[in-house]
């Protein structure tokens, strides 16, 4: 059974840019490859590039990191290196043809403000860079970088959040 992991606010030492934790940037530069790979655009607002988003998320630094099991949803607040005028919200839905409840949303407020991505995806495993926030988890219970890679891959199919805007 998974459990609910919560730090808020995120130690000192851990407070750094998300390019300096090793398995997090690692995981997120491989979300993004996959998401230019299999063409998985953002549902809500549109990107200039994946690059220039992925620089923006990989300067940010980490403010505080939950987990809730309950909805297999991991949430990571950052603070962008630098403020951004207009707020936005990214949302990557993708699946395997059968389920398509693997998401991954980055909102950046605009100002200063706090912002945050949430990844979640349906497996049985904690995701790799879980060990950073928290290190008494069982390694066999952890995806490693190959799993991930792997589990990406058989969820390579794009979706698109449905909206309807009612007047």
């Amino acid at each position: 059974m998974k459990r609910y992991i919560c730090i808020n606010p995120i130690e000192q030492q851990f407070q750094m840019k998300i390019e300096d934790h090793l398995h997090l940037a690692k995981c997120i530069s491989i979300l993004f490859n996959f998401f230019k790979l299999y063409e998985i655009d953002s549902s809500v607002d549109p990107m200039d590039s994946h690059d220039s988003l992925l620089k923006t998320v990989l300067e940010s630094k980490v403010i505080d990191f939950n987990y809730d099991p309950h909805v297999n949803v991991y949430t990571i607040g950052i603070r962008p290196k630098t403020s951004t005028i207009n707020s936005s919200t990214y949302f990557f839905q993708f699946g395997n043809g059968i389920k398509f409840s693997n998401y991954v949303l980055i909102a950046l407020d605009e100002g200063d403000y706090p912002s945050c991505i949430k990844i979640s995806l349906e497996c049985n495993k904690y995701l790799p860079f879980i060990t950073k926030f928290d290190p008494e988890i069982d390694p066999t219970r952890i995806m490693s970088i190959k799993e991930f890679v792997t589990f990406l891959k058989m969820n390579k199919r794009p979706s698109r959040l449905k909206t309807i805007e009612v007047p």
